[in-house]
Parts: C-alpha cells; sequence; structure tokens
C-alpha cells in the first residue's frame, strides 16, 4: 500500500508546487487533479472492476484480431 500512499501524497506535492509557481499552476492542478482521480479508482473497489472490465473486453477483442491473423497464415502456408 505504500505506493498508494505515495500517488495520494503526490497530489498534495504537486498543489504545493502549483501555489510556489504560477507560471505553470494551471498545468500542475490538472496533473495533481489526475492522480487523485486515478488513485480512487485504484482504491475503490467498483471502480477498479469497471476498470479490470475495460481491460478484459480490449484484449478479447485483440484475442480475436491475433486469430484472425494466425488463421490467415495457416491458410496461405497450406495453399
Amino acid at each position: 500500500m505504500i505506493g498508494l500512499a505515495a500517488e495520494k501524497n503526490s497530489a498534495s506535492v504537486l498543489r504545493m508546487h502549483a501555489e510556489r509557481n504560477p507560471d505553470i499552476q494551471d498545468i500542475l492542478l490538472q496533473k495533481a487533479k489526475f492522480q487523485e482521480t486515478k488513485h480512487i479508482s485504484v482504491t475503490d473497489k467498483e471502480e477498479f472492476k469497471k476498470i479490470l472490465n475495460q481491460v478484459d473486453v480490449v484484449l478479447s477483442e485483440v484475442e480475436k484480431e491475433l486469430e484472425s491473423h494466425t488463421e490467415g497464415m495457416r491458410s496461405n502456408a497450406v495453399g
């Protein structure tokens, strides 16, 4: 859990730097918000399940695509 604590802390550090650097404040605040959102998505069980389901869908699509290429290679080798 040290990694998760570090992620949460990094948002605080980014906000601190944003206060000290007004010229790049907007960028640092955006990064802090992203860190907080990412932290929530991996610590909230339901959000994490949603992410895993999305990964499963993408990997299934990749698998189908790879199978279609493999089938094409087999038919070319036989013919």
